[in-house]
C-alpha cells in the first residue's frame, strides 16, 4: 500500500494520472527521464510502462524507454520498444533500433534496417555502423570458444584495482598514475601504467603531439626511469590505451578507438621485434574478445592458464564486466552452425553459455 500511495504521489506531482488526458508533453518525457538518471529507475519505469499502456499513440514513449534499457545494458528489451515505436508515419527510431541490434550482435538485423531507409535518411554514422556489422558479422560467424570461468561487474572507475588473486607475480603489474607520484612528472600520464614482472619495462598511455592518446614506453634501471619512447608503429590518430605485455615480453596488447574496429574500444594484438625492438602492424582481434561495446583490456597469466578480459559489453553506464577464462592456445572454433546458436558464445552473454558443450 505505501508503494501504491508513493506511485500515486509521483504521479501527481508530474501531472500524469489517468484521469488527465492522455497525450504526454515533452516536459513529461523529461521529467521521467530525469527520475530514471537520477537512480529511480523502479519508480520511473512504472511511470512510462503505464503511460505506454494507455496512450493511443506511444511511439515517442515506447523510444525513450528504449533509450533507457540501452543505458542500461538491456539491449534486447530495447529493441523491442524501439520496434513498437516505429510505425509507416513514425520512423524516426531506425537509426536507434539499427544501433540496438548491432549493440545486441544481431548483425544481420543491422543491415535490414539500414536497407530499410531511404538514402537520404543515411548519414554518414550509418554507414559507419554498416561498416561495423559487416566486419562483426564475419568476425561474429569465425569465433573462438573461449571458457569464461567467473564473471564480476565494478564501477568502471575501480578498474585498475584488480585483486591479487586474480594473477601470478610472474605476470606482472597495474599501476593507477598516481601511485607512481614520483615518477608521474617524467611519465606525464593520468591512465594505467602496466609494469612487467622485473620491473624493467614500464608501458603506459598518455595525451600525444596531435591532442590523442598514444601508446609510449620507458625502462626502469636501477630505479630511474629512463627517456621514454613513443610506440609509433602502433600510435595513430586515433586513441590507444591500456597496453599491456604477454609474459612471453613480446605480444602486447592494446585498445584502440578506431572506424577499423566493430565499435567502441577494440583490442588488438601486436609483436615486438627482438632485434630492432619495434611493434609489428597490429591485428584486430576476434570475438569473443571484441564487441560492439568498449573492451578495454585483455591479461594473460600464462603461469596460472588463465586471462582476464575487461568489457562494457551489456553493462549499465558506468560500469565494466571482468571476465576470467581459461587460456587455450589451440583457438577452438564455436561448433554450431548458425550466428543464433554461436551468439551467446561470441559474446560472453550469458557468460555460463560458454561452459557448456
Amino acid at each position: 500500500m505505501r508503494s501504491h500511495n508513493r506511485l500515486i504521489g509521483i504521479l501527481l506531482g508530474l501531472g500524469l494520472l489517468v484521469t488527465l488526458p492522455l497525450r504526454v508533453k515533452a516536459q513529461s518525457i523529461e521529467e521521467l527521464r530525469l527520475m530514471a538518471q537520477s537512480g529511480q529507475r523502479t519508480e520511473a519505469e512504472a511511470l512510462i510502462q503505464q503511460l505506454i499502456a494507455q496512450s493511443k499513440h506511444p511511439q515517442d514513449l515506447h523510444e525513450e524507454y528504449g533509450t533507457w534499457l540501452m543505458e542500461w545494458g538491456d539491449y534486447a528489451q530495447a529493441i523491442e520498444h524501439y520496434k513498437a515505436s516505429i510505425t509507416k508515419k513514425h520512423t524516426k527510431s531506425l537509426p536507434k533500433l539499427a544501433q540496438a541490434y548491432h549493440a545486441n550482435a544481431q548483425f544481420d538485423k543491422v543491415l535490414e534496417v539500414i536497407s530499410r531507409m531511404g538514402s537520404k535518411s543515411v548519414t554518414e554514422d550509418l554507414n559507419l555502423l554498416k561498416e561495423y556489422a559487416l566486419r562483426a558479422q564475419t568476425m561474429l560467424d569465425r569465433s573462438e570458444w573461449v571458457e569464461v570461468i567467473d564473471s564480476i561487474r565494478i564501477d568502471i572507475d575501480a578498474l585498475p584495482v584488480l585483486p591479487s588473486r586474480y594473477f601470478s607475480q610472474d605476470w606482472g603489474k597495474l599501476h593507477r598514475a598516481s601511485e607512481k607520484s614520483d615518477e608521474i612528472e617524467k611519465l606525464r600520464t593520468t591512465g594505467l601504467i602496466y609494469e612487467t614482472a622485473l620491473g624493467l619495462e614500464w608501458f603506459y598511455e598518455r595525451i600525444g603531439a596531435m591532442g590523442d592518446s598514444d601508446l609510449f614506453y620507458a625502462l626502469s634501471l636501477q630505479g630511474r626511469l629512463s627517456d621514454e619512447q613513443a610506440l609509433n608503429t602502433l600510435n595513430t590518430p586515433e586513441n590507444e590505451r591500456y597496453p599491456i605485455l604477454r609474459q612471453d615480453g613480446i605480444t602486447l596488447i592494446f585498445a584502440r578507438e578506431s572506424h577499423d574496429g566493430i565499435g567502441g574500444y577494440d583490442l588488438y594484438l601486436s609483436r615486438r621485434d627482438p632485434e630492432t625492438n619495434t611493434y609489428q602492424t597490429p591485428t584486430l582481434l576476434g570475438m569473443p574478445f571484441n564487441s560492439p561495446a568498449d573492451d578495454l583490456y585483455l591479461i594473460y597469466d600464462d603461469l596460472r592458464g588463465v586471462g582476464l578480459l575487461a568489457s562494457t559489453r551489456y553493462c549499465p553506464k558506468g560500469k565494466v564486466n571482468l571476465y576470467t577464462f581459461r587460456i587455450n592456445e589451440n583457438h577452438p572454433a564455436i561448433p554450431f552452425n548458425t550466428l543464433d546458436e554461436k551468439r551467446p558464445i561470441a559474446t560472453l552473454y550469458p557468460w555460463r553459455a560458454t561452459q557448456e558443450k
